[in-house]
């Protein structure tokens, strides 16, 4: 711009205040791009410090899964983990309140976490193979990233990571394993919000990490699918990825039997004897450890078992005397 009267045959100082204002307008970007460029470098050589897996090592603090209420409930209420709403088939049961369930009918979930310290990752689930449409999306109040991996090679499928096959330069979207993957890129700045979604049906397991780098960061992961694959050559896994089979329950005392309904709760009862009775039930559910419960005869009064056992002992004697006077 022309120079104002004031600064007419003093071009030296118009051109050094016109300088001075530019770099105050321009300082903040200048600044904001190379901290960009000082984090993306310290990215690059990110490890990190403690490993969180959901479901494993990580505390109710640290992350905690969350599932949206039954389609009956018709409302936004969460639904309790415990033991109300089954999500394994009835002839299985669920191996941990805090593991994904992956039924064939497709699922959403959400995990809150938290970490501490600066430096830490958080595997939030393991996605099988054969899922059908997979969305993603992580919020957070500080920076995190967004992270996929082939659960059988530890490539890096999808993210930030420099030579990630779906990374932040990747413009729309890009192919892996017949998966068609859109990424919202890396976002450094709070509010964090990233997203992901895969469409098509993965032909490997893949795994879903949320990396963070600063004290104190709160967010959450939400999960949705559409299924798993099924078909002739195709059918649904058995157990469902994240239950076992009731068959294969081992806290069963003899002669007792497992009984499931796909829930975390199992019910150990004795084999049905000829009349169709019970010879001795029992029942075992999760507590707070994970390890079985048992209710039944060894719980009963001592003077109550004792009568019973008396009323037996005479019902025989009495059968006795009958044989003998035929």
């Amino acid at each position: 711009p022309p120079a104002p009267p004031w600064a007419r045959g003093r071009p030296e100082t118009w051109r050094a205040a016109m300088a001075m204002a530019v770099g105050r307008l321009l300082a903040p970007a200048f600044l904001a791009l190379h901290a960009r460029a000082e984090l993306a470098k310290y990215k690059e050589k990110y490890t990190p410090t403690k490993v969180i897996v959901l479901g494993v090592n990580a505390t109710r603090d640290e992350a905690h899964l969350t599932e949206p209420a039954a389609p009956s409930g018709g409302g936004p209420s969460q639904r309790r983990m415990e033991d109300d709403q089954p999500l394994c088939p009835s002839n299985q049961y669920r191996l941990n309140a805090e593991e994904v369930v992956w039924p064939c009918s497709g699922t959403t979930g959400r995990v809150d976490f938290h970490f501490p310290q600066a430096e830490e990752e958080l595997v939030v689930a393991e996605v099988p193979a054969g899922t059908i449409d997979l969305d993603m999306t992580v919020d957070a109040d500080k920076d995190v990233d967004l992270v996929i991996k082939d659960a059988e090679t530890g490539e890096c499928v999808l993210g930030w990571v420099p030579g990630c096959h779906c990374d932040s330069s990747s413009a729309g979207s890009c192919d892996y394993r017949g998966v068609t993957m859109s990424f919202s890129g890396d976002v450094m700045s709070a509010p964090v919000k990233e997203t992901a979604t895969l469409t098509g049906t993965t032909t490997n397991a893949l795994t879903i990490i949320v990396t963070g780098y600063q004290d104190d960061t709160r967010g959450s992961a939400e999960v949705e699918t559409k299924g798993l694959f099924k078909g002739a050559s195709n059918p649904c896994p058995e157990p469902t990825p994240g239950c076992a089979l009731c068959a294969q329950y081992t806290d069963c005392q003899s002669p007792q039997q497992p009984q499931c309904d796909g829930s975390l709760n199992v019910v150990c009862a004795a084999p049905q004897g000829p009349g169709g009775s019970a010879l001795r039930s029992g029942v075992a559910s999760q507590g707070p450890g994970g390890d079985a419960q048992r209710f039944g005869a060894a719980s009963m009064p001592g003077d109550v078992q004792a009568a019973m056992e008396a009323g037996a002992d005479a019902a025989s004697g009495s059968i006795g005397q009958y044989e003998s006077a035929a």
